[in-house]
């Protein structure tokens, strides 16, 4: 096992190698677990602090998120602010975009933490948030791991054909991609992000934990759930929220 200092030593030698053969080449960084919390603090911390004193040998910095086995996406974002406060602490630059290099959830541990595995409209929900938790918390890229072709017993939230959170990828492209993303507003237990494409302009909400109340928006004309499901709803009806964000379309 190498020490932060040789892992810096380590990144900085594949970023002359690479660079050298291909300059237009992402070079990354080693990329932490942070739910690890001892191995984050005594070793992550330390490699930044390493970096930094190499000048930034990398164009990415990269993050694992995967939470605890019993962690949800409140879990994960909780996550992600810790690592960014580490990284503004080193004094990264402040245009490096953060990746996230492998997440999922419910996998064992740490520790004698059992698996926990997230099925049903909830994994379809929790794939939706996580994409729009990383425009939230400024992470550019995100890779899922990992999609298969059957069930594959690691995993919290299985990703195969079929499966409750290929829907959520679906929705995810139906609501998020090729958007304008205009920012999120937390309010208690509830949280409404904004998005607008080809002058259709769209919330989409749901409840951090457990369920919200949430009043439909001026201009409210349906609500969607990632499943596809819609119905139409009034500007002033009550909108119960639940994990599991749902889309409401606005008039334009």
């Amino acid at each position: 096992n190498g020490t932060p200092k040789q892992m810096a030593e380590m990144t900085k030698r594949a970023y002359n190698i690479i660079k050298a053969n291909d300059p237009d080449a992402k070079v990354v960084s080693a990329s932490p677990s942070l739910r690890l919390q001892s191995a984050f603090d005594g070793f992550y911390v330390k490699y930044l602090e390493e970096l930094k004193a190499l000048n930034w040998p990398i164009d990415v910095l990269a993050l694992h998120t995967y939470p605890k086995a019993d962690g949800d996406p409140v879990a994960r974002g909780a996550l992600i602010t810790m690592a960014k406060k580490a990284i503004t602490a080193a004094g990264a630059p402040a245009t490096m975009p953060i990746w996230d290099t492998e997440l999922n959830y419910g996998l064992a541990g740490p520790g004698a933490l059992p698996a926990n595995k997230i099925k049903g409209a909830k994994a379809a929900g929790w794939v939706v948030r996580t994409y729009i938790d990383n425009l939230r918390y400024g992470v550019k890229r995100s890779y899922w791991y990992i999609w298969t072709q059957k069930p594959y017993a690691l995993l919290g939230i299985q990703a195969y054909p079929g499966a409750p959170a290929e829907q959520g990828f679906f929705a995810v492209e139906n609501w998020v991609v090729g958007s304008s993303f205009e920012g999120c507003t937390q309010t208690g237990n509830t949280v409404v992000c904004n998005f607008t494409r080809a002058g259709q302009k769209s919330v989409v909400a749901w409840a951090e934990t457990g369920t919200a109340a949430y009043t439909a928006p001026e201009g409210s004309t349906l609500l969607c759930d990632p499943a596809a499901k819609c119905s139409q709803v009034a500007a002033g009806a009550q909108v119960p929220l639940t994990e599991i964000p749902v889309r409401i379309y606005l008039q334009s």
